[in-house]
């Protein structure tokens, strides 16, 4: 009977609402660690898989570079001239990236981050 009286005043009624915002505070702290540690697990696993990608793409654009070398070098007659073709190309290929670089890095990296960070907003909002 002491028990009910007690839960009936206002006292125990402000207990009641201090220990519920807490316990909902420390909910929200709770759910911001987990959305952060599925954040950071899907940008380093995109990171990895972009890393590793580049280093394949890396691996055959150097012996896709190697044998047109020694193509052009054929049709030329001067293996060193081959060479030169081919260094041509890929300064000239460097020089287009540099101009493009906002549009192919920053551009793509925002949009990344932001599909990401709002992703899981919008899948919570949907349901």
């Amino acid at each position: 009977m002491e028990k009910q009286k007690e839960e009936k005043g206002p006292a125990s009624r402000a207990e009641n609402l201090a220990g519920s915002a807490k316990e909902y505070a420390d909910l929200q702290i709770d759910a911001m660690k987990l959305k952060m540690a599925e954040s950071l697990s899907v940008l380093f696993s995109k990171i990895l898989y972009s890393v590793t990608l580049l280093i394949l793409l890396g691996i055959a654009t150097a012996f896709l570079a190697s044998a047109f070398s020694w193509y052009i070098g054929d049709l030329l007659n001067s293996k060193a001239a081959g060479a030169l073709t081919t260094a041509s190309l890929f300064v000239l290929f460097a020089f287009v990236v540099f101009l493009k670089r906002k549009t192919f890095f920053i551009d793509s990296m925002v949009r990344l981050f932001i599909s990401m960070l709002f992703e899981t907003t919008n899948q919570e909002e949907n349901k």
